[in-house]
């Protein structure tokens, strides 16, 4: 093994008040060394601030939660009962806030007894105080079946805090045949046909040992469970999220040597860490940028460029229905998710909805995008340790290497330059990279997907064929999503540059009026231009809910199709976008764990995380500055 090759797992200590001193059980230190990963011990801190705990994890490639004493029941918004036991405050004080900044930067993490019950309640989930006491056995939220319901009313609660010795197992913990939990396990007696496969097999169960009075009562966010005890107290969690996430209630740690079949969860997130410190180098080596989102909408809510917020439902353009108006929507583009996630770059469009077309309405039109592109560049000016406005690739790479994120702007509908030529280079001149034709409704520009069947240009009218020609002198892309399959074969004829899909998806996986078909995907790559995959969940998969994995398949197929160079990432967050595994950019690294997973080079993902829409983008910009007196 390699010295890059050994990763750094955190274990997290426990701490004594009676005596001062951090404590942590050698056999956890024991089990990481023997998955060939490099223990690092994380004492707790009282007071630590964010900046320190994300010191720490930056430099961690996976972590444990280790077992310990009961919660404090304050800091769970609860009161503690009589049956509590011992509580230490500041263990939780340090880890509550570490997990969750884990869980932020997306850090593989296994949960250990305590662990697994501090990994629930950083997700919003409860636990029990105390199962002898609170325990009723009719929870029925997180009991695998009807019929395991049954069973285990029959047998009644166990005995959780065994008095056996720490490596012998006391009692069964049935594991979910559809789990990761399942899948690590059944791949470990697959490896090993001397031992008793069959009948893992078969009971789907693990012997475990037991040393705990306080359980998951109910689920937190994004987890579910995996195993249960034959009483049906949860004994494992993980994500759903495909997202590496794993809590055990039993301690696997001290009984690796008795039955070494638990050294694979230790050997799973070893293998996890190192394709968490893959997916960072990857990301630290290439130029990611995130080709479309909407995030000025929300500039009229609660919203802040570098800590996010919220907005009334009602006060987004689009997708308001009656009572719907009152919620209020989080966001999911802000400078630091951007950092959590790895990402480099996005693309904010000032996005007009389509209206009238007579003057007044045109100019409300032009006078929006104006001011959504100006707000867009004062936020960023606001922030310059943060962030830069970009407009090309030499202010994006300088941008990087000063550690910041790099702002592009965009417009979405050339409804915003109405039936005004000059308003094209108006555009250019505020440093806008692109211009999505249309949004959903036909303009003075060309016809939409959304009413194809009731063109009104046949395609790109006759200012149209003008805007084109001079978007493409201007330096400014030409975006051809959301645009009619007329309009987009109009545009690809007449531009004498490359041109985009800055947020489609494939058509042929999902039949979609706004995804692109084959011979379009064809036409564009032939074109020299690119498409970004749309992380709209409707756009990636029309019968079950759209996932990382549907992302994954839509890139694949357009690499298989055409080729690496005319594919990328456009997320639409803000606009809709957003599914499991990659629901904001805070965990865009979540994709670029997948498609590692899936076998794809650094040279392919300079590609696809950025390296495509910059060429793109060089070439639209270098026949500009040979044309412009055209």
């Amino acid at each position: 093994m390699q010295k890059n090759d050994i990763p750094y797992i955190g274990i997290s200590g426990n701490f004594s008040e009676e005596n001062g001193q951090h404590l942590l059980a050698k056999t956890y230190v024991n089990a990481v060394l023997k998955a060939g990963a490099c223990p690092v011990i994380l004492p707790a801190i009282s007071s630590a601030s964010n900046e320190l705990l994300d010191a720490v994890l930056a430099r961690l490639d996976g972590i444990i939660f280790s077992g310990g004493g009961d919660f404090t029941p304050e800091l769970i918004g609860e009161q503690g009962i009589e049956a509590l036991g011992s509580i230490n405050p500041l263990r939780d004080q340090y880890e509550f806030p570490l997990i969750r900044r884990a869980l932020a930067m997306q850090l593989p993490i296994l949960g250990i007894c305590r662990g697994e019950q501090l990994l629930n309640l950083a997700l919003g989930g409860r636990i029990y105080q105390d199962l002898p006491s609170e325990f009723k056995g009719n929870e029925t939220e997180v009991c695998a079946t009807s019929e395991f319901d049954k069973e285990r009313t029959a047998v009644g609660l166990l005995q959780h805090s065994q008095s056996e010795a720490r490596e012998q197992s006391t009692h069964k913990a049935e594991l979910a045949e559809d789990s990761l939990l399942f899948s690590i396990f059944n791949a470990y007696y697959a490896a090993h046909p001397e031992e008793d496969i069959n009948t893992f097999s078969k009971n789907k169960n693990l012997r475990v040992n037991s040393f705990h009075h306080q359980a998951v009562r109910s689920i937190g966010k994004g987890l579910r469970v995996s195993a249960w005890s034959p009483d049906g107290v949860v004994e494992a969690v993980e994500s759903t999220e495909y997202k590496p996430i794993i809590g055990v209630q039993w301690h696997p740690e001290c009984l690796v040597d008795s039955q070494p079949e638990m050294q694979a969860l230790f050997a799973w997130l070893h293998n996890e860490a190192l394709l968490y410190r893959q997916s960072r180098k990857c990301l630290e080596k290439a130029i990611s940028i995130d080709l479309h989102c909407d995030a000025p909408m929300f500039f009229e809510g609660d919203y802040h460029l570098k800590k996010g917020g919220n907005i009334a439902r009602g006060k987004i353009d689009f997708d308001a229905q009656g009572e719907e108006a009152l919620e209020l929507v989080d966001n999911r583009v802000d400078l630091d998710k951007m950092q959590d996630g790895g990402l480099d770059s996005i693309v904010m469009a000032a996005y007009i909805k389509q209206l009238g077309r007579d003057e007044e309405a045109l100019q409300a039109a032009t006078d929006k995008a104006k001011r959504l592109l100006e707000e867009t560049m004062a936020r960023a000016k606001a922030l310059p340790d943060d962030c830069e406005l970009v407009c090309d690739e030499g202010g994006l790479r300088a941008c990087k290497a000063s550690g910041r994120r790099a702002i592009f702007l965009g417009i979405e509908n050339a409804y915003a330059i109405g039936k005004d030529l000059q308003l094209i280079d108006a555009f250019a001149q505020m440093g806008v990279c692109y211009i999505t034709l249309c949004h959903n409704g036909h303009n003075d520009v060309c016809d939409s997907a959304s009413q194809a069947t009731h063109p009104e240009h046949d395609g790109i009218g006759c200012f149209g064929q003008e805007a084109v020609k001079r978007m493409n002198r201007a330096g400014i892309i030409i975006d051809l999503s959301h645009a009619s399959e007329k309009s987009f074969y109009d545009a690809i004829e007449m531009s004498e540059a490359p041109i985009i899909c800055s947020h489609s998806s494939a058509w042929a996986l999902c039949q979609h009026r706004r995804n692109l078909k084959d011979e379009q995907i064809k036409a564009l790559a032939a074109k020299g231009g690119m498409m970004g995959i749309c992380l709209y969940g409707g756009f990636l998969a029309k019968e079950s809910e759209a996932t990382v994995k549907d992302a994954l398949a839509h890139i694949n197929y357009v690499r298989d199709l055409v080729g690496i160079d005319y594919v990328g990432i456009g997320s639409d967050f803000d606009g809709g976008g957003g599914i499991v595994g990659c629901n904001h950019c805070g965990e865009f690294l979540n994709l670029v764990r997948e498609l590692l997973r899936e076998g794809y080079s650094q040279e392919d993902l300079d590609k696809i995380l950025g390296g495509n829409f910059l060429r793109v983008l060089n070439e639209v910009k270098s026949f500009a500055k040979t044309h412009q007196h055209d």
